[in-house]
């Protein structure tokens, strides 16, 4: 049955699909409406990223509603001059937002609670420690502070290495008192940021000389107790791994202290609603937000000349090339950050992503001996989350196609346009929807279509059938032109596991890693499937140094010491570069580092969240973070001499393996 929803009239036309996908599910999915309670939107805080498009435009918002949207309410970034960020406030505002001419918005809605204490207590900032002459920013989540590796020896009392600490999470409160006094003040609010709380190097530090047991030593779990930082009540997290690799007193893959291990740290923790967030659309405001928390943290520190942020965070989906809000953002901030302190070397290491073999691209050929063509989209049984296809192509070819959905019980949503807004509803709410909107200017060389579902688990607020969808694409006219569908990552980008995947169906053989590299073009021109375009949905910006990941026992040395050969990890995602020809060829990452000891034993060792603890991890998320060691050990920044394999010439996928691929270190 096909229908458009009354709540979300003209959204359709206009507004990021993800925001028509909100209205038409009343925000169901978002974190802010997982609890009944929730459904009281008064303390949700709505957070907004406003690029402003038409640079004639100097106000974000015109005169007629400033009364609406006040100026002071956003900031503009500092990583990039015309994004405005800031707390919209209310769903209302999000849509006035969504609607200005000339800007575009991008928002994520969070629950958080009110911290009624702070209106009659003293709310002081944290002491601004100042940082050595290298810096080591992690953007992350878990923090395990205590842990000896992030404690620096130099100094003749427990101190951390941890010099800022900013937990995103709005929904914990600073520390409040009745009177002036530090005393059991941990966490306090974020100069600037309107959500979230800090702590620096001096409360952290006389944290841990309050936390000594009688044996003389640190008790670890006291001090996060004392302090009220949860995030680190398990064996392992996702962040404390990537700082250990980054910065730990002790490189772990050489068991010695080195550069790095002297280095300060500033760690901005994302929230939980963000990492659990498994369509990746939260990220462009809240790491924004940490890079320009960042930025103010070194920017008036001439001693500082060498700046390292490391992001192990991605998703899958989106047009791979380089147009996202959150890519030209890191790029404008990589430019602007070099201009002005030309002395530093600064520079984002990125993790290329872990999704080679998950079936999660697919690139469709119309022409008029291909006018239809259907995928076939297996979503998995016990989904609590979303699941969403976007399906891209040139801007000059948005209006010479329909898309259709069918459910494996035959439900169908017929021929969608561009600018229409097909739905199916069962029991009052939207479980499906094809969402073509005809004026979001979200990228500027590519359009999108979303298909969006509903959770399949039967305990979520909405239960869409789990089998095979068919999403079908009719050309119209006689135009010849391509279409990438890409499906978004369904795990969560957190340390939880096991959530259900969503995947393409291939008709054709599946081939593994090492079957595709030794491939002829011809062989994989007839995959269904694509390996190219498998890397993070963020890690195709101009300045950016985007890292996989290789198996450790592979690696063979020449008599010269350097690289002869290596394998790649199964899972490393590769981008992709179209040649004038029309062309697609794999395109490795810049660096390559390795996070899997061999093919049988997986994984590489790192500590856990507590001295003496470890803990085995895999992933391109782990080989980011030594390459980010690796900078700071050379004193050298990436964007010198860096080699972007593969764009300099026609290669194959065979002779990649030779002077064409990646470093290693």
């Amino acid at each position: 049955m096909t229908q458009t929803s009354k709540n979300a009239d003209g959204l359709q036309n206009t507004f990021d699909p993800y925001l028509t996908w909100a209205e038409l599910t009343e925000y169901a999915g978002f974190a802010a409406n997982s609890n009944p309670v929730a459904k009281n939107r008064d303390d949700s805080l709505f957070l907004v990223a406003v690029e402003r498009l038409d640079k004639a435009i100097t106000n974000p918002f015109p005169v007629s509603q400033a009364s609406t949207f006040p100026v002071v309410g956003l900031r503009p970034s500092r990583a990039m001059p015309n994004v405005f960020i800031g707390n919209a406030g209310s769903k209302d505002k999000v849509r006035e937002l969504a609607a200005l001419s000339g800007h575009r918005t991008e928002f994520n809605m969070v629950r958080y609670r009110k911290d009624d204490s702070a209106a009659s207590g003293v709310v002081k900032y944290a002491l601004q420690p100042k940082l050595k002459n290298k810096v080591i920013a992690i953007i992350d989540y878990g923090c395990p502070f205590a842990h000896r590796q992030f404690l620096d020896f130099k100094k003749n009392h427990l101190a951390s290495k941890v010099k800022y600490l900013w937990d995103q999470d709005a929904g914990h409160t600073v520390d409040v008192r009745a009177d002036d006094s530090l005393e059991g003040i941990h966490w306090f609010p974020v100069d600037i940021f309107s959500y979230g709380r800090e702590t620096t190097e001096p409360v952290i530090s006389r944290l841990l000389s309050s936390c000594i047991n009688e044996a003389g030593e640190l008790d670890e779990d006291r001090v996060y107790e004392k302090s009220g930082y949860q995030t680190v009540d398990f064996p392992s997290s996702h962040g404390g791994c990537v700082m250990d690799l980054a910065a730990g007193q002790m490189n772990p893959r050489s068991g010695l202290e080195d550069a790095a291990s002297e280095a300060d740290i500033i760690f901005v923790q994302l929230p939980k609603s963000m990492v659990k967030d498994t369509t990746g659309g939260a990220m462009s405001v809240y790491i924004l937000d940490a890079l320009d928390y960042i930025l103010s943290k070194c920017d008036s520190n001439p001693e500082i000349d060498q700046l390292v942020i490391n992001l192990s965070y991605g998703a899958t989906a989106g047009p791979h090339n380089g147009q996202t809000l959150i890519e030209r953002a890191m790029d404008s901030f990589l430019d602007e950050a070099r201009k002005k302190a030309p002395f530093r070397k600064i520079d984002i290491v990125l993790a290329a992503g872990n999704h080679h073999e998950a079936n999660l691209h697919l690139r469709m050929k119309f022409d008029n001996n291909n006018k239809s063509q259907t995928l076939k989209w297996q979503v998995m049984p016990d989904d609590p989350t979303d699941s969403f296809v976007e399906l891209w192509c040139d801007q000059e070819h948005c209006a010479s196609f329909t898309v259709s959905l069918t459910s494996p019980s035959g439900k169908k949503i017929e021929n969608v346009p561009f600018g229409g807004l097909g739905c199916y509803e069962a029991a009052g709410k939207t479980l499906a929807s094809v969402i073509r909107p005809n004026d979001f200017t979200g990228n500027k060389e590519k359009h999108v279509a979303l298909i969006a579902l509903a959770p399949t688990h039967e305990l979520a607020w909405g239960q869409a059938e789990q089998g095979v969808w068919s999403v079908t694409i009719t050309k119209k006219g006689n135009a010849s032109f391509d279409i990438d569908a890409w499906i978004e990552r369904d795990d969560p980008m957190s340390w939880e596991r096991g959530q259900p995947q969503s995947h393409f169906v291939s008709t054709s053989p599946h081939m593994t890693a090492t079957e595709l590299d030794v491939a002829t073009e011809k062989e994989l021109a007839e995959l269904s499937l694509c390996y190219f375009g498998t890397n993070s949905k963020i890690s195709n910006g101009k300045h950016t140094i985007v890292v996989g990941s290789y198996i450790a026992e592979s690696l063979t040395l020449r008599d010269t010491g350097e690289a002869k050969d290596f394998e790649l990890a199964p899972y490393s995602g590769a981008a992709s570069e179209q040649f004038p020809d029309g062309s697609e060829r794999t395109v490795w990452p810049d660096y390559v580092a390795p996070t899997d000891q061999s093919r049988a034993v997986s994984g590489i060792v790192v500590s856990g969240n507590r001295t003496g603890s470890w803990v085995r991890v895999s992933g391109t998320s782990f080989a980011a973070p030594q390459i980010t060691r690796h900078l700071i050990n050379l004193g050298t920044s990436g964007a010198i001499g860096m080699l972007k394999p593969g764009l300099d010439k026609k290669t194959t996928l065979s002779e990649r393996r030779g002077k064409s691929a990646p470093r290693l270190i």
